[in-house]
């Protein structure tokens, strides 16, 4: 019986990492459904190709037996350890022993240096299988066995000045700020003008917010616009700003359509089916070449306590993210897996990383369902990675969850999020999301550190966050 201590792989990985070598394992042939492996040891779960080949006559399918001997290839290494540097190939089987009594009475057969079926019968025997390398190893094969000692970080710490090192604001973000006042000011003036006084629970949040900026802006004290603001226009400060500007476009949109937002009359997400990118373009936003750097070089210290990590990004996009994480990181990865509520850039994205395709994987992921029930697994990463959380119709507070359960004990969340209200372009965008709003209580609860901890009651997780 094989060991009990066997570290599971993922199968998909494990062909696709064959593949690069130049197997061509295809359909029938890509037998194994589950695989454990140590030194020297491998076993797993396969499927019996009679069952599936029912036209065949075959007692036992020369699949199945192809199947058993690729065990070999897990047993000999992984996809990262540098032990498969080349093709390995049978050339001599000193005995091959086939019970046919037991040739298919299961789907499912357990494979190791022989094949049993779920009652424990041995169904096929391999003896003295000898896969030599196809060619012979040179010294670019070599892997390095040297090391040195050398000391880094336990926890990230973002107070250190590589991650605190900041652009100054652009000629844009000031506009930004600038058009997003007036747009308030704006507002404000048409609810006095018009006398509205039906307004919706998001206006009894938003008109008290407007009214406490349009006032510390009239009287000198807010900390980023001058006061002589409030005597420009919305259509000159427009022309200042470049066309690429997409926050300026954002601050449009969501000005035009305050009002009836604040008096209940339409919603966010009806705003948002006519602006079929918004909200990719507003993760791209955040993701801005100073907020990068910050977060690659977080990662960068983390990959010092994991050098083998698990990397989740959510809201992908154009992975603008992931250059910048895999630039702070370098090879010291397992695996970085890229995610969408759409494939429509994946193509794309695996272009840009065509050097890491043996460990990027693109996956459809949607934060506002169970992302178990969408065939991801709980505990799986030491890293997820996020420029954006804000969504229309997900609370946070659901979405934060819900990241928590794919964390590993002790992994980390690395989170890009407008939090300064004072940044009045982005935070004028977000008060529009109902969602984005938390009560008291709720904002308290979901920042704390016990708000993560509580997941070690009932996911068998104890999570570390730290906020940028």
């Amino acid at each position: 019986m094989p060991p009990q201590d066997l570290s599971e792989i993922d199968v998909d990985e494990l062909y696709s990492c064959w593949k690069e070598l130049g197997y061509e394992y295809e359909d029938l042939f890509c037998g194994i459904t589950k695989c454990g492996r140590k030194k020297d040891w491998a076993s797993g779960l396969m499927m019996n190709a009679v069952l599936i080949d029912t036209d065949s006559a075959l007692i036992m399918h020369p699949a199945m037996m192809d199947t058993l001997l690729q065990g070999f290839l897990a047993a000999i290494g992984d996809c990262h350890d540098g032990r498969l540097y080349t093709l390995f190939v049978p050339t001599g089987i000193s005995r091959v022993t086939i019970n046919p009594f037991f040739g298919g009475p299961s789907g499912l057969t357990d494979s190791d240096l022989a094949i049993f079926d779920l009652s424990g019968d041995c169904v096929l025997q391999f003896a003295g299988v000898k896969v030599p390398p196809l060619m012979v190893p040179t010294a670019a094969d070599d892997r390095l066995m040297f090391s040195e000692v050398v000391w880094g970080p336990l926890d990230p710490d973002v107070t250190l000045r590589s991650v605190q090192d900041v652009s100054e604001p652009t000629s844009d973000a000031r506009y930004e700020l600038q058009l997003a006042v007036l747009y308030m000011k704006q507002i404000l003036e048409r609810f006095s003008l018009d006398n509205i006084t039906r307004i919706s629970s998001l206006g009894e949040k938003v008109v008290p917010w407007f009214n406490h900026v349009i006032g510390s802006v009239r009287a000198g004290t807010h900390p980023l616009c001058a006061s002589d603001v409030l005597y420009d226009t919305i259509g000159n400060v427009r022309s200042k700003l470049s066309t690429s500007s997409f926050i300026a476009y954002a601050i449009d949109v969501v000005g035009d359509k305050m009002i009836p937002l604040l008096c209940g009359e339409t919603t966010i997400s009806e705003v948002l089916q006519q602006e079929d990118d918004f909200m990719h373009c507003f993760s791209r936003e955040l993701a801005n070449p100073s907020i990068l750097k910050q977060m690659a070089s977080v990662a960068n210290q983390i990959k010092f306590r994991y050098p083998h990590m698990r990397v989740l990004e959510i809201g992908a996009g154009s992975a603008s993210a992931a250059a910048a994480i895999l630039d702070g990181i370098g090879e010291s990865y397992y695996s970085y897996t890229y995610t969408d509520s759409s494939p429509e850039g994946f193509d794309e994205v695996r272009k840009v990383f065509a050097d890491h395709s043996d460990r990027f994987i693109g996956r459809i992921l949607d934060m506002t369902a169970n992302s178990l029930e969408q065939g991801f697994t709980e505990l799986s990463y030491e890293l997820v990675v996020a420029t954006n959380l804000l969504h229309p119709s997900a609370s946070l507070r659901e979405i934060l969850a819900r990241l928590r359960s794919l964390l590993k004990p002790g992994g980390y969340l690395l989170l890009a999020a407008c939090i300064n209200v004072d940044a009045l372009g982005a935070s004028f965008i977000s008060p529009s999301f109902e969602t984005g709003w938390l009560n008291e209580s709720d904002c308290h609860n979901t920042s704390q550190r016990s708000f993560w901890k509580a997941g070690e009651t009932f996911s068998g997780m104890l999570a570390s966050l730290e906020l940028i």
